[in-house]
């Protein structure tokens, strides 16, 4: 069986060209090998296993150090005699002790690197046993593949150690190599039978030495990968030749040379390894643009965008993704606004670009401007409080109206009030009825005394507040001030201003036509009845205390026809005849003297009260009469009994 293994370990050496690096007498070459501890017997010393010797049971050819130290870990290397282009290593264990080197390791040391006991650089690592795989191979075939001079076995027992391979001991550890051969070329050497030369793109003319390539670097800094190729911005390497990017990559940015992928993602919405392709729901050259609104969540063609069937709701056919004229916002679903001319709104924001038609607000034209409501804007809003716009529907005032308008419009005038600014108040209507609110008018007429249509003047002849009033009486029956009855051009004759409704002081009746009698400290008699209230002056008679000489009194009278005469005339003619008769009934009383006494005395009283009956009778057929017509008369001043009856001239 061994014989048999070494003719196929042979084979494989003849095979594959590669030189033994550790031992080979034909080219001269010579490792030297040592190890952390002394072998068991100064035969079986570390250059044992670099002897060329392959047997795995003859001790004399192998590396035995002694198990029974109870190692924990323990170490043994070949420092070669250059630096070579190591391919791999070909490791011979003692066949009977297999189970101790469970859980072993192979490091790699370059010419400048120093290997550490205590701490072995992992990158230098080219093999490890998993003491959990199962016992190892008494032969193992290890790939190196690097640039090397010092080929490193270690194995310990640290705290935790565990293995699966039966007969393995967890707590101590030992060397039991018989040989290690380390197979490899020259360090610029590569292929098998180390024929060819590390090309000139490789870095130091270093290379991989199995094929060539340049896995330590190219003499080019811009190429990326072990094959040295060099591509341009927007190519990449593949199987050892530039293509073109696939893929959109973010921001405009090349691929990676070495794999072609967007190492820093996709522009817009590409995805795939190499950002060529585009998802569902986009489209376009640069698949930035999102599917429309296709129905039932139908997606869009990829490249034109184009829904297969119809539109969701207001979206405009064929990519349904604008809105349909008319409507405009994210989802389509808000009316455009009154652009002027039926012009279309912009579909994104809404905005009349033209305009818009009368009374809507810009830009977009879907609510009223301020001062106009309804769903045309069309009419124009009431008087509203300190001149706030009204609701743009209703036309409601939210915070009341003007003065004297009313709510909640505010268009109209409250009752009362009449006129464009509601600011004029109504006349007196026939019974207390509203005036028209534009013009003021009464229509179904006035309150007595006023004048139509307005009502808001007293009628000729009257005044006050409620024109119930007679003016008194003005001169030329001029009318007097419609407010507080003042006869502005004069008074009749006898008549006192300003109101011309009581008689100048000195005359009295309604027509103050009658001058006074002589009352007590010439006083005015009551200028009414013509009475002196405190009495008459002396030998007056009251209580009208006239005079009974007619001479004296002066008193004059208007006829019907207003032509005046003097009272004295008659009293003359009067007292003439009854002096006649006097003395003719002296001459008879001379006869008769007793009889003629008593005669005497009672034609005497007969005379007096002849002489004072007529004045007195005149007067008070004139006073009785006026004082009943006028006791009831009403007065607005100086409680007046005839005031508000117009009376004819004097």
């Amino acid at each position: 069986m061994r014989c048999e293994l070494c003719v196929f370990l042979l084979l494989v050496t003849w095979v594959s060209g590669f030189a033994n690096l550790a031992h080979d007498t034909a080219k001269a070459l010579q490792g030297t090998a040592n190890m952390s501890e002394p072998p068991q017997k100064p035969a079986w010393s570390a250059g044992n296993a670099v002897d060329g010797n392959t047997d795995q049971e003859l001790l004399t050819t192998c590396v035995i150090m002694d198990y029974s130290r109870n190692y924990k870990s323990v170490w043994w290397k070949v420092r070669l005699q250059n630096r070579f282009n190591v391919a791999y290593l070909e490791v011979y264990f003692r066949g009977s002790t297999i189970t101790r080197a469970s859980g072993y390791y192979f490091y790699s040391y370059d010419s400048t690197e120093v290997f550490d006991p205590n701490s072995p650089n992992p990158n230098n690592m080219v093999y490890h046993n998993d003491p959990m795989s199962g016992c190892p191979a008494s032969i193992q075939n290890i790939t190196v593949n690097r640039l090397a001079q010092e080929i490193v076995f270690i194995n310990k027992r640290p705290t935790g150690y565990r293995s699966n391979c039966t007969g393995a001991d967890w707590e101590q550890t030992t060397v039991e190599i018989c040989e290690v051969k380390v197979m490899g070329c020259e360090a610029i050497r590569y292929s098998n039978g180390c024929g060819k030369v590390c090309e000139n793109k490789c870095k130091l003319h270093q290379c991989d030495v199995f094929n060539g390539s340049c896995i330590y670097g190219c003499t080019d800094a811009n190429a990326l990968t072990i094959d040295c190729v060099v591509c341009q911005d927007g190519q990449y390497i593949s199987n050892k030749l530039c293509k073109s990017c696939q893929g959109h990559c973010k921001d405009g940015a090349p691929c990676s040379k070495l794999t072609g992928r967007c190492d820093d993602g996709c522009s817009n919405y590409w995805t795939g390894t190499f950002c060529e392709k585009c998802p569902l729901g986009y489209y376009g050259d640069d698949c930035n643009t999102v599917c429309g609104k296709c129905a039932g969540n139908d997606v869009c063609n990829n490249h034109t965008g184009d829904c297969h069937g119809e539109c969701l709701g207001n979206w405009q056919k064929p990519k349904c993704n604008e809105c349909s004229d008319g409507y405009y916002g994210n989802n389509c679903d808000i009316t455009c606004g009154f652009c002027l001319q039926g012009s279309v709104c912009n579909k994104l924001n809404g905005t009349c670009e033209n305009g818009c038609i009368n009374h809507f607000k810009e830009p977009r034209c879907a609510v009223c401007r301020d001062g106009f409501y309804n769903s045309r804007c069309t009419s124009q809003c009431g008087k509203c409080v300190n001149d706030a716009p009204c609701d743009k529907v209703t036309g409601e005032c939210r915070n009341g109206c003007q003065q004297h308008f009313e709510p909640p419009l505010c268009q109209v005038c409250e009752e009362g009030f009449y006129n464009r600014r509601c600011n004029s108040l109504c006349g007196k209507c026939l019974n207390n009825e509203p005036c028209d609110k534009v013009t003021g008018e009464c229509r179904n007429g006035c309150q007595l005394y006023f004048n139509p249509p307005l009502c808001q003047e007293c009628s000729d002849g009257y005044y006050g507040n409620n024109c119930l009033t007679a003016c008194g009486n003005c001169l030329l029956e001029k009318g007097c001030d419609q407010l507080n009855g003042t006869c502005y051009h004069g008074c009749k004759k006898h008549f006192s201003d300003p109101k011309c409704i009581v008689c100048e002081d000195g005359f009295y009746n309604s027509r103050c036509n009658s001058k006074c009698g002589k009352c007590v400290n010439n006083e005015p008699c009551d200028k009414v009845t013509g009475e002196c209230r405190n009495g008459c002056q002396l030998d007056l008679e009251p209580p009208l205390c006239q005079d009974s000489n007619p001479d004296l009194q002066g008193n004059t009278m208007s006829n019907n026809d207003g032509r005046s005469f003097s009272w004295s005339y008659v009293v003359i003619g009067i007292l003439a005849i009854l002096l006649a008769v006097s003395i003719a009934f002296i001459v008879f009383l001379k006869r008769q003297m007793p009889s003629v006494q008593h005669d005497e005395q009672s034609t005497e009283r007969t005379s007096k009260s002849r002489r004072q009956k007529p004045s007195q009778n005149y007067d008070n057929l004139t006073v009785l009469k006026e004082s009943h017509q006028y006791a009831s008369m009403d007065s607005e001043t100086n409680n007046s009994q005839y005031e508000e009856l117009p009376e004819r001239n004097v």
